[in-house]
């Protein structure tokens, strides 16, 4: 399992984490050193979507397999997703 600490810092940066959970690509925002939103495939609309049950599922994990931008890029497109944050 997966632990992170959750204490709060003024000056903490955001940044991003990627993963595949099974075969699924996930988008962690990390804020603090905390998961904040989870973002992953949606094969019906096509589309990256926010997902923060995914948060769970990610901290309960022990398959859960880090991976570069490219490869979370290159894994979003082979579901047909264009790996961009909707507005």
């Amino acid at each position: 399992m997966t632990e992170f600490k959750f204490e709060f810092d003024e000056n903490a940066k955001e940044y991003f984490e990627y993963y595949l959970l099974g075969e699924r690509p996930v988008r962690l925002t990390i804020f603090n050193e905390a998961p904040v939103l989870a973002e992953t495939v949606d094969l019906d609309s096509k589309k990256l979507i926010i997902d923060n049950m995914l948060i769970i599922r990610f901290l309960e994990s022990t398959d859960a397999q880090e991976i570069s931008k490219d490869d979370f890029v290159n894994q979003c497109l082979s579901f047909g997703v264009t790996p961009v944050r909707e507005k």
